[in-house]
């Protein structure tokens, strides 16, 4: 199910790369302590009873692996991440590297990654489960960073669809918008907006699945 939750984020990165928050306001940026997540009102698929620690996940490019890059805790349907303020080189990527889809971003020189998915933990530090932030499996939303400022604007045509970039990002973390529409029979009707404005028409909302006893080994 993780990778379930995991495309949402990824999209945004398969776009451009191709390689509770109750409310807006509970995402926080700025400052010496990092960026706040604040995920109230958690929807809960599966036991959440067992669940020690929540980590932020992205991917090392250096190593190839996933690893954690923020600790939280988990208690009553609800958790807390303070994502640090500067990200290691090994966690990005230079818009100059994506061919030629960085005519899409102002400063190709700009760096950005992404947290690829958020985990559950039990107290032997084993996987167990999933967190999303998302309305459907059409609209949801992730967390980028970007060592600077820089816009990405305009359209492409892909191989899943078109892809609408309105986004302008800030130095630090930024809260990506996720919506998709169009026929599923046909990929290449189907758009996928990526944007930095949060959409009037939708409501986001934490879910929780949990992986069962199959997933106590996982790591």
């Amino acid at each position: 199910m993780r990778n379930h939750f995991k495309k949402y984020a990824l999209l945004l990165i398969a776009g451009l790369v191709i390689c509770s928050m109750s409310c807006e306001k509970d995402s926080k940026g700025g400052g010496e302590g990092g960026f706040i997540i604040n995920a109230r009102n958690i929807i809960i698929d599966g036991n959440d009873s067992n669940i020690a620690a929540v980590k932020a996940i992205m991917w090392n490019r250096q190593s190839g692996e996933d690893e954690p890059i923020a600790t939280g805790t988990y208690e009553n349907g609800r958790f807390k991440l303070t994502l640090p303020n500067t990200i290691d080189d090994c966690y990005l990527d230079k818009a100059s590297n994506l061919g030629g889809r960085w005519r899409y971003i102002s400063n190709p020189n700009v760096k950005m990654g992404e947290i690829c998915y958020i985990s559950a933990y039990n107290e032997a530090d084993n996987e167990i489960g999933s967190f999303g932030y998302f309305e459907s499996r059409d609209t949801s939303a992730t967390y980028v960073y970007a060592d600077r400022s820089v816009t990405i604007t305009g359209s492409y045509d892909g191989r899943e669809g078109i892809f609408i970039y309105d986004c302008s990002l800030k130095k630090g973390w930024n809260v990506v918008y996720y919506i998709s529409w169009g026929e599923d029979e046909d990929e290449d009707y189907r758009y996928h907006t990526l944007t930095t404005k949060k959409p009037s028409n939708i409501t986001l909302k934490w879910h929780y699945h949990g992986w069962g006893k199959s997933s106590a080994t996982k790591k």
